[in-house]
């Protein structure tokens, strides 16, 4: 019953942490 709940998160959160990965790196180092 929890499995669909998990593949959700990962889903949503795992893009979520590139993008905000991305958005740190372009925080450290602006152009």
């Amino acid at each position: 019953i929890w499995s669909p709940l998990y593949w959700f998160l990962g889903v949503v959160l795992f893009p979520l942490q590139v993008t905000t990965v991305f958005d740190i790196g372009k925080f450290r180092k602006p152009h």
